[in-house]
């Protein structure tokens, strides 16, 4: 199995500027339960590079259930939730109004740093 690090949308836009911006593309896992012909591996990593993924790292299904449900789910779902209440709650004792406290704290997560890795990929961070 070959499982890209993002939702469809952002697989095939990544895809898409990856044609244009050396280092676009969303990172995917792969792994193997059962490699009859030897060849298994070899074929998902080509299924990999298919996809347009920079980056492919061996998981196993336990492995890919635990990342998904404590990393993406906990930790990353959660993790973002947590940061923009508290920057939020921090912004209106700071005298914003709720209006501008949303939008700031919303702008600190999904910042300049995103939209450049977004447009340049991941690789315009390492030269920068």
């Amino acid at each position: 199995a070959v499982c890209p690090k993002g939702m469809g949308p952002s697989v095939r836009r990544l895809y898409e500027q990856g044609k244009e911006v050396n280092g676009a593309g969303i990172n995917a896992s792969f792994g193997v339960h059962q490699n009859v012909s030897g060849k298994a591996s070899e074929l998902a990593l080509g299924w990999g590079v298919a996809l347009g993924s920079p980056f492919m790292f061996e998981t196993t299904l336990r492995s890919e259930y635990k990342s998904d449900i404590y990393g993406e789910r906990g930790i990353l779902l959660g993790a973002v939730h947590g940061i923009v209440e508290s920057l939020y709650r921090r912004y209106q004792r700071q005298g914003m109004t709720a209006e501008q406290a949303f939008t700031e704290s919303c702008e600190s997560i999904t910042g300049n740093i995103v939209k450049t890795i977004s447009t340049q990929g991941i690789i315009c961070v390492r030269r920068a």
